[in-house]
C-alpha cells in the first residue's frame, strides 16, 4: 500500500516538472498576435499610454469612448463643427464674434424694434422717401427749419377798392377804377402783407394817362414800425400814351421781406378828375418763398 502512494505522488511531481518548465521557456516580447486569443487583451492589460493614435482603426472612436469635456477647442479642426452637428438654441451671444453678423446673415423681418437699441436709428439707416405721414406721431412739432421746401413763386393781386384815400385827397371808386375826385393829383394807399423772407422780384401796375402834363404812378414801399420815413422798394410811372398802360419794375431794393421789423405798404396816385384821362386798375406783386406762408 505504501509503494502504491509513493507511486503516485512521484508521477504527479514528474507532471508537474514538466508543465512548469513549458512556461518558463516564454522569453520577453516573443509573444505575437498569433498567440493571442482573440477577445483576450483586456484594459488591465495594457499598459498606461499604449494605446497611440497610430493603434486605433480610423472610424473606431465613438462618442461612449470619449470622456465627458475631453473634447476642447484645439482638439477641433478648423470648419469641423456644421450647423448639422450644432443642437438648436444652444449658440449665444457670447459664442458670435465681434462684427460675425453682417447683413447676409440675417433673415429678412429679423430684427423688430426690440432689437433695436433706442436712438440707434440715424437718418443714414432710413431709405429715401420711406416715412410717411403715418408714421410721424401727432404733436410731433416739427419746425420749419427741419422741413426742405422747393421755392415756389406766387403774385399778390390788388385792385381799387382795396385802396384808401390819402389824408386830403379824393378818390371816386367805380366799376374797380379809382379815378381823381378833384383837380390835382390825388393820392391813395393800402398796407399789404407778404409771407416773412419771402423774394419780392417784379411789381406791376394798371394805369390810364393820356395827359401830357402829369404822371400817375404806384410804388411798393416798407416803413419800420415807430418810423415816419419810408424806404421804397420799387416803383412804376405813366408816360404820355392814350391807352391803358401795363407798367413794370424789376430792379428791386430791400427784396426780402422782414416782418418783424418793417410794414409793406402801396401808394399810388392819379392826377384830375376825368375818367378819360386818369385811372388806376390794379398793382400786382410777384415774390418768391420757400417756407410755409401764414
Amino acid at each position: 500500500m505504501v509503494n502504491w502512494v509513493a507511486s503516485f505522488v512521484s508521477v504527479i511531481l514528474l507532471l508537474s516538472m514538466m508543465a512548469l518548465p513549458a512556461l518558463a521557456v516564454v522569453a520577453a516580447n516573443t509573444v505575437n498576435s498569433a498567440a493571442i486569443i482573440n477577445g483576450q487583451v483586456r484594459t488591465p492589460d495594457l499598459a498606461g499610454d499604449a494605446v497611440t493614435s497610430a493603434k486605433i482603426k480610423n472610424g473606431q472612436v465613438k462618442r461612449p469612448d470619449i470622456a465627458l469635456g475631453a473634447v476642447v477647442s484645439g482638439r477641433i479642426a478648423d470648419g469641423a463643427v456644421t450647423t448639422a452637428k450644432i443642437r438648436n438654441g444652444h449658440v449665444r451671444s457670447a459664442d458670435i464674434a465681434a462684427g460675425a453678423v453682417r447683413s447676409g446673415k440675417i433673415a429678412n423681418d429679423a430684427v423688430t424694434s426690440a432689437k433695436i437699441r433706442n436712438g440707434s436709428v440715424n437718418g443714414a439707416d432710413i431709405a429715401n422717401g420711406s416715412i410717411t405721414n403715418a408714421d410721424i406721431a401727432s404733436g410731433a412739432a416739427i419746425s420749419d427749419s427741419k422741413i426742405s421746401y422747393t421755392t415756389k413763386t406766387a403774385t399778390k393781386i390788388i385792385l381799387a377798392p382795396d385802396f384808401n384815400p390819402n389824408g386830403g385827397s379824393s378818390v371816386i371808386a367805380s366799376t374797380n377804377l379809382l379815378y381823381g375826385g378833384a383837380a390835382g393829383s390825388q393820392g391813395f394807399h393800402t398796407a399789404v402783407f407778404l409771407p416773412d423772407g419771402a423774394v419780392v422780384t417784379k411789381v406791376r401796375a394798371y394805369l390810364m394817362d393820356n395827359t401830357a402834363s402829369h404822371t400817375n404812378n404806384m410804388k411798393l414801399a416798407r416803413r419800420a414800425f415807430g418810423e415816419v420815413s419810408e424806404q421804397t422798394l420799387a416803383s412804376v410811372a405813366t408816360v404820355d400814351n392814350i391807352s391803358w398802360q401795363t407798367l413794370t419794375d424789376t430792379g428791386i431794393n430791400y427784396a426780402t421781406v422782414d416782418n418783424a421789423n418793417y410794414g409793406l405798404f402801396v401808394y399810388g396816385s392819379v392826377y384830375g378828375t376825368s375818367s378819360v384821362t386818369s385811372a388806376f386798375g390794379m398793382f400786382e406783386i410777384t415774390y418768391q418763398y420757400s417756407p410755409p406762408q401764414h
